[in-house]
């Protein structure tokens, strides 16, 4: 079994779902069971109204990367995704039109609700969460009040801390995840810029991805510097590590990638 992390050198844009969804076409073409895996990922209800539709028909919160890796392969979107976030602009009216109260919540991200799937006694189990103070100062939105009625989340004062508790969650049940499907190929996305969404002890290869270049590394490499940090990998930023990785570049590629990829990863 092959593991490969995918890592952005930029907070947005990287590229790297559509880098992952390349690599799944490109070695499914050959054969090879692929397990995406997006452990953290987020997104907002103002720009994708499409996923509340497709999160009530799974009866899942689920973004739309997930989406995609789900359709590209079928496999349970909650292995695929076990911790789904999803972002409500503020009504800056409901903060007496301090903006910058609301140039604060606007530019850290207005999580609004999550979901969190993790197993408990070997049974998955999905828990909802929404933000108390969130609830009281978000648009009103139609979308907003399906998605409450269908999940019934748990109210919780600082969602944000219950996030980043959830890598640690996840670490801890990896295994659990990505053993629940036979494969030889695991591709990991991080989120934004963090280097890793996860702790690994195993990493075949990374790919740190800027807009229009992927840089393979050894994941070795990686993990040996990981060891010494430390913060948790995904406090990390991916390109406050890459002066020690920068070296350890055992090639760049130029995207969108084709098949000879396959030529450095699966014939090698």
């Amino acid at each position: 079994m092959t593991r490969i992390l995918v890592s952005g050198l930029v907070p947005f844009d990287a590229g790297k779902t559509t880098f992952s969804l390349n690599l799944i076409y490109l070695f499914s073409s050959i054969g090879q069971r692929i397990f995406p895996f997006k452990p953290v990922a987020g997104h907002n209800i103002w720009y994708s109204q499409y996923t509340v539709q497709e999160s009530l028909n799974l009866g899942l919160l689920i973004g739309n990367d997930a989406l995609k890796y789900f359709k590209a392969t079928g496999i349970d979107p909650r292995y695929i995704n076990p911790v789904s976030i999803i972002s409500v602009p503020i009504d800056i009216e409901k903060i007496n039109m301090d903006f910058l109260e609301y140039e604060k919540y606007m530019s850290s991200e207005s999580f609004f609700m999550m979901r969190k799937s993790l197993f408990l006694s070997n049974k998955m189990e999905d828990h909802y969460y929404v933000s108390r103070t969130m609830k009281k100062i978000i648009i009103n939105l139609e979308d907003v009040n399906k998605l409450m009625e269908r999940f019934n989340p748990i109210e919780v004062d600082d969602l944000v801390q219950l996030i980043l508790d959830s890598h640690e969650d996840v670490s801890n049940s990896l295994q659990n995840f990505l053993g629940k499907t036979e494969h030889n190929f695991e591709i990991i996305e991080s989120y934004n810029d963090a280097i890793s969404p996860v702790r690994l002890s195993h990493l075949d290869y990374l790919f740190l991805l800027s807009p229009g270049k992927a840089f393979l590394v050894k994941g070795c490499r990686l993990i040996k510097v990981l060891s010494v940090m430390s913060s948790p990998p995904w406090v990390i930023r991916s390109g406050s590590i890459l002066r020690y990785l920068r070296q350890d570049i055992v090639r760049s590629f130029d995207l969108p990638v084709n098949d000879s990829i396959i030529d450095f990863i699966y014939r090698k």
